[in-house]
């Protein structure tokens, strides 16, 4: 871990000493993220294609066209970006370092595949792997954790999905996807990933685990090199879409 990360993470740890937990959204002491906030989070219902934006039936499936450029099956998404309290909850987790948001976050999806099992549960019986998509080493460095694989290890605990951990690994490192326009963040992620081992995907079915989806671009990469190595469909499993 490097000394930013470290300072960051000393720092949070002394201002639990001073500064008692408080949530994030309304100041309520003792808790990071309160039930009464957590219970006012609307999960998503505005299932579309992640690609077009064009309505995605109940899972958010790639859309007939769109599956001509694309390798990803769909990304089922538990929350829109736009809620204030998702956005205010992705930014501690992931730029604050407050590693305990992991389990409201995962509880989000969880409750979210829940109410999705009621309406397709067999969807959700042959699911082989979860994977994670991985920062570069530099990046976990800095940051200390990935915030994917916690979310991938909360969801094998919760499902009892087998998870494949550094399976895929990004081998480059790439600019930061926030500020790209969607033509560059598909350029941007282009051949940055690899997998450990090619075969362990063949037909099999993959839910790839990330925060945020936006385009859909670092997914589809991730879902382009499953595709070519045998993987029979690929999904992705996010927090939040935009």
């Amino acid at each position: 871990m490097q000394f930013g990360s470290k300072f960051k993470i000393f720092k949070n740890f002394l201002s639990d000493l001073i500064f008692p937990k408080s949530c994030f959204n309304c100041g309520k002491s003792g808790i990071w993220f309160c039930h009464e906030c957590y219970n006012r989070v609307i999960l998503n219902s505005n299932i579309r294609c992640p690609f077009c934006k064009l309505p995605g039936g109940i899972l958010g499936q790639t859309c007939f066209n769109c599956r001509k450029t694309h390798f990803l099956d769909g990304v089922i998404a538990a929350t829109e970006y736009k809620n204030t309290v998702i956005k205010k909850l992705v930014h501690k987790y992931k730029y604050d370092l407050i590693k305990d948001l992991e389990k409201p976050s995962g509880w989000l999806i969880a409750d979210y595949i829940e109410a999705l099992k009621e309406k397709s549960p067999d969807f959700f019986k042959d699911v082989d792997f979860v994977v994670p998509v991985p920062l570069s080493v530099k990046k976990t460095l800095a940051r200390g954790f990935n915030q994917s694989e916690l979310l991938s290890k909360r969801l094998s605990n919760h499902f009892k999905w087998p998870m494949a951990v550094n399976s895929l690994q990004k081998i480059k490192s790439n600019k930061r996807q926030v500020n790209q326009k969607k033509i560059g963040r598909r350029q941007n992620v282009r051949d940055k990933y690899a997998l450990k081992d090619k075969f362990k995907f063949k037909s099999k079915k993959i839910f790839l685990i990330d925060d945020v989806a936006t385009t859909g671009s670092t997914l589809d990469e991730c879902a382009k090199i499953m595709k070519k190595a045998g993987a029979r469909e690929v999904w992705g499993i996010v927090l939040s879409q935009d």
